[in-house]
């Protein structure tokens, strides 16, 4: 069989996940719940390692203790960059 995309393999994951006893069913489950738990864990290591990205999260600390919250950006703005929507036209600039 050739390259399979994500759809495809969730939809065959859940038809494999439907044929299996309920015992195998909480095994399978577990393993699924375990490989999301290592997958978080492994972004947060790629993070850590990277001089860029520890540098920023303790500027961002050291900024935070300092009570330098203005050069926080708002959740909002966060949530729209990470959803790809382009910002609101109402904003004005600084």
């Amino acid at each position: 069989m050739g390259v399979r995309t994500q759809k495809q393999l969730k939809k065959q994951a859940v038809a494999t996940l439907g044929e299996l006893s309920e015992d195998r069913l909480k095994v399978a489950l577990d393993f699924l719940e375990y490989l999301k738990v290592r997958e978080e864990w492994e972004a947060t290591w790629e993070v850590m390692a990277a001089p860029e990205a520890l540098a920023a999260i303790r500027e961002a600390e050291d900024d935070w203790k300092a009570a330098r919250t203005e050069r926080f950006i708002p959740l909002e703005e966060v949530k729209r960059r990470v959803q790809g929507r382009p910002e609101p036209t109402s904003r004005r600039s600084p």
